[in-house]
């Protein structure tokens, strides 16, 4: 059970984050401007104060239920539809609760430390803080709505070196690999035909690849464990990965993982040419290796 969250943590992050729009409601600049609009249009001829009061209410109801026709009835008249589309909210347009960016915060941490037992700093709470921060109060040159796990991978690197310069930056890069992989396979799964879901084999080069013997003695024990269906070794060294090759090949084994470990029927069909896949990387890189 804590496993299958953990390989769903960059869906719930993300969901987490981008549901905060839900719950959000204008900002002091965006009601403003709202108001003035509606003044403009002559949807509105009474004070700042009682147009507010009308957005808080209306900002109150759940999403579905904020409708063109629900806040016609504190107008003049009905507005136009483009006029309502200036009610949806951006987190640069949203006044986000405090307390939410502190939940989502400590949630991610909660998750990070449950799974990698550790105390590095790299996963403290402030860094999950600064993160969820950054993310749902953006500058003008960010982005500001549907968020992607891909944003949130990057803000934490820009948080993280901002509170720790870069001590961390070989750990961080370790759990982003796993984590982008979680993310991967489960773009595929949802968004390409079923006939494409997996990577398509790396392409076979004719030159060789220097590794040194832990990095052979990994790679030989990958090919074992896949090619006896048992749970695939955990890459041995902190830092993670340097080659292109074996950082692909480690993608590849958070696939395994996730599919193997995983009762979901989408990904059972996925299991051979995963396996398949990690194979054909381990012979190409024992094959070709050059110490």
């Amino acid at each position: 059970m804590i496993q299958d969250a953990w390989k769903s943590f960059p869906q719930q992050m993300t969901q987490k984050i981008n549901g905060l729009l839900e719950e959000a409601e204008p900002n002091s600049a965006k009601a403003f401007q709202l108001y003035k609009m509606c003044q403009s249009e002559d949807l509105w001829k009474d004070s700042f104060r009682q147009f507010s009061d009308h957005l808080l209410d209306f900002f109150q109801l759940a999403k579905a239920e904020r409708s063109k026709s629900q806040f016609d009835r504190y107008l003049e008249r009905p507005m136009d539809c483009v006029a309502f589309d200036n009610f949806q909210l951006t987190f640069r347009t949203a006044s986000i609760s405090s307390q939410s960016v502190r939940d989502i915060a400590g949630w991610a941490h909660h998750m990070l430390r449950l799974h990698f037992r550790t105390d590095s700093s790299v996963f403290s709470l402030d860094a999950m803080h600064l993160t969820v921060y950054t993310l749902t109060h953006p500058t003008f040159e960010d982005k500001d709505q549907d968020i992607e796990f891909e944003d949130f991978c990057q803000a934490w690197e820009k948080s993280a070196g901002k509170l720790y310069g870069r001590r961390f930056d070989n750990e961080q890069k370790s759990l982003l690999t796993e984590l982008r992989g979680f993310e991967r396979l489960q773009q595929q799964v949802h968004t390409r035909p079923q006939s494409a879901n997996l990577p398509a084999p790396v392409r076979r080069l004719q030159d060789g690849i220097y590794l040194t013997q832990t990095e052979i003695d990994w790679t030989a024990a990958v090919q074992t464990a896949a090619s006896e269906n048992r749970a695939l070794p955990r890459y041995p060294l902190t830092k993670g990965p340097q080659k292109e090759r074996l950082i692909e090949l480690l993608r590849c084994t958070a696939l395994y993982e996730i599919a193997f470990g995983s009762d979901i029927p989408q990904f059972l069909t996925h299991r051979p040419r995963i396996r398949s896949t990690i194979l054909d990387q381990c012979q190409w890189l024992l094959t070709h290796h050059r110490q």
